[in-house]
């Protein structure tokens, strides 16, 4: 039992080292290739775990040549674009004008319901309101509206808004978060002194973030 405890262990630690080397990409953003990547590598990261009698540097050394696949294939997608059609494929323009096209959503074998389900989620309900639907390489559907259905922005009414800030993470669980800080452009110094002033201590803070303007917010722990 211990034995397979240490195993498992060892087998999750380079999985999980393997997944993140290829890079960051939630599941529905997986490209084909990238997908085939990821159910391989868990299918053989469970093979040492079931045998004990197995070594697992074979599963190992599987799992390297695995990645190793997966990061040339995309560095080589990344400089040639025929790679990338062949491995990726195409984006598919799927309504026009309002104006479904009935072709691709059978080449693509997509139904009605598989459509009319993307375009809520994208809260768009109307076919009519729709200028271009292009379905990505990553099954998502992307949606240009109408002009006529598109929400009124500042830039339209030509009226000037404030510039927004961007909220950056420099406390998190009462530890100081070293990549936040030097994003924020401060120092632990500067930090503690504005948690002071709020006459608090740096273990009860939750949460703190500094945005681009230098404005703090402080979540304390209940």
């Amino acid at each position: 039992m211990l034995i397979t405890l240490i195993r498992a262990t060892i087998i999750y630690a380079i999985t999980i080292c393997s997944v993140r080397f290829m890079g960051k990409r939630q599941i529905g953003e997986l490209q084909p290739s990238e997908l085939v990547t990821t159910i391989l590598i868990s299918e053989i990261a469970t093979i040492p775990i079931q045998d004990n009698s197995l070594p697992i540097i074979n599963s190992v050394a599987v799992l390297l040549v695995i990645v190793s696949f997966e990061i040339i294939s995309s560095v080589i997608c990344m400089k040639s674009y025929k790679c990338r059609r062949v491995l990726d494929g195409n984006p598919v323009v799927i309504i026009r004008d309002g104006v479904i096209d009935q072709t691709q959503m059978k080449r693509l074998r997509i139904t009605t319901d598989d459509l009319l389900c993307a375009m809520r989620q994208k809260d768009v309900f109307c076919i009519e309101d729709i200028a271009y639907a292009v379905f990505e390489t990553n099954g998502k559907l992307s949606i240009m509206t109408q002009a006529e259905a598109t929400p009124v922005t500042p830039a339209d009414l030509q009226i000037k808004v404030k510039k927004r800030s961007f909220p950056i993470t420099v406390v998190c669980d009462g530890c100081f978060c070293a990549d936040g800080i030097k994003e924020a452009e401060t120092s632990e110094k500067e930090i503690m002194k504005k948690i002071k002033n709020k006459k608090l201590m740096l273990e009860s803070i939750l949460l703190m973030t500094i945005d681009t303007a230098g404005e703090a917010q402080i979540i304390i722990k209940e």
